[in-house]
């Protein structure tokens, strides 16, 4: 989910970009509302504490989405907040390989369920039925119906929805995006609020402010996207050995992730790339010499039906959250993306100098030039150009083309 180990990178090295607020101090603000993870979080959060499945009503369909976005909307409203609810819409190809992965972990979830109830082990059961929740299109449908009802306004998202709710933020249209997904940071956002769930009123809400951040990590836009997908995202897999720490130095040594590539990167020679479902040649780095017979090349639909594996403990502390995008043309964007030079970059000649340090100057006894060794294998598929370009330009519905963002005052009639 979002951005690999971001999180907590902030808390330990820009611990200043995140603030603790109360939900009553964005009173009079318009918030866009990534709805896709508050879907997530109703389906797992309110469930049945006997067979700790959703709530139904008597047909047997699911209501708790229903109740936990009915719940949501009308605190907001009770705090004097302006939500504006995007939702997901196709997801991109590049995601297609995150959303088999979470479709297996559910298909594994499953079974282990059996297991579970055949031992009568209550608490795995539990634990698991998180990990096997699936948000639907007609749950999708369902809130949608609701919040019109309730004169709030949504938007059906081309693609990610927390890249709408940054576009709308950077155009003036709202002040804040509301989302668990940290990689709204990378779409742009300027501010983005996590833990607003008002299940405890003592909880504040977490602030962050990407000036901030950017600050402090002296990085501008692009090289704070490059950064974040050197620890990994749902559109690149991460490179075994970095994390958000190595990825930091390494941007600060070397400038860019082209340039850590090229001097710190070996290219896996065979390999398989695990249900990375891409069309032949849509990607530049790191496939046009491999071997194609190695790619899988099955098909995988890009419906809205998820799999969640939040209670799933992944190697190298991964995020988890809901995905979907689209394909379009944008014609709003971050702001101008300046070429990397000077500014909070050490000069690119240190990147050597590190090399040398790790595995030693060079040179043999005779003082002749030896190859330097490669520290990191790439991932047999690892499109970060392609990555990149969706971050910078994203799939959202122009500003233009956006209408009736304003609450709508219902009227209702009863006896």
């Amino acid at each position: 989910m979002g951005i690999h180990g971001l999180n907590k990178f902030v808390a330990e090295k820009a611990p200043g970009a995140v603030e603790h607020a109360a939900p009553q101090s964005f009173m009079g603000r318009t918030v866009a509302v990534d709805a896709s993870t508050c879907l997530y979080a109703f389906m797992i959060a309110i469930r049945d504490s006997e067979n700790y499945g959703n709530l139904t009503n008597e047909a047997g369909e699911a209501t708790s989405h229903i109740a936990g976005m009915l719940s949501r909307a009308i605190r907001m409203l009770e705090l004097g907040m302006k939500p504006v609810y995007v939702f997901d819409g196709k997801p991109p190809l590049l995601k297609s390989g995150e959303l088999a992965r979470r479709k297996d972990r559910k298909a594994q979830a499953e079974a282990e369920m059996k297991e579970a109830k055949e031992l009568g082990d209550d608490v795995r059961v539990k634990q698991l039925a998180g990990r096997m929740v699936r948000v639907t299109k007609k749950h999708n449908d369902d809130v949608k119906k609701l919040l019109k009802l309730m004169g709030i306004p949504i938007i059906e998202a081309p693609g990610e929805a927390e890249s709408q709710c940054a576009m709308l933020c950077r155009a003036g249209k709202a002040d804040a995006t509301v989302s668990e997904d940290s990689d709204s940071l990378c779409f742009g956002t300027p501010l983005l609020l996590r833990s607003m769930n008002f299940t405890d009123k003592k909880q504040p809400v977490m602030v962050y402010h990407l000036d901030k951040l950017l600050q402090t990590l002296n990085f501008n836009q692009e090289q704070f996207i490059e950064f974040c997908i050197l620890c990994g995202c749902d559109y690149c897999d991460s490179i075994k050995g970095i994390g958000p720490a190595t990825a930091y130095k390494l941007l600060k040594d070397y400038g860019s992730i082209e340039r850590i590539i090229d001097r710190l990167c070996t290219r896996p020679q065979h390999g398989t790339a695990t249900k990375n479902i891409y069309n032949d040649g849509i990607y530049t780095q790191g496939v046009m010499n491999q071997d194609q017979d190695h790619m899988n090349q099955e098909q995988v639909t890009g419906s809205n039906e998820q799999v969640t594996g939040s209670n799933e403990q992944v190697t190298g502390s991964n995020e988890q959250v809901t995905g979907s995008n689209g394909s379009g043309t944008q014609t709003e964007s971050l702001p101008e993306l300046n070429e990397i030079s000077g500014s909070g970059i050490q000069d690119v000649d240190k990147g050597d100098d590190m090399v040398d340090e790790m595995v030693g100057d060079g040179l043999d006894k005779k003082g002749s030039d030896q190859k330097k060794k490669k520290l990191y294998e790439l991932p047999f598929m690892y499109p970060w150009a392609e990555a990149k370009q969706l971050f910078v330009y994203p799939d959202v519905i122009p500003l233009e083309e956006l209408k009736d963002l304003d609450f709508q005052q219902k009227e209702l009639q009863g006896g």
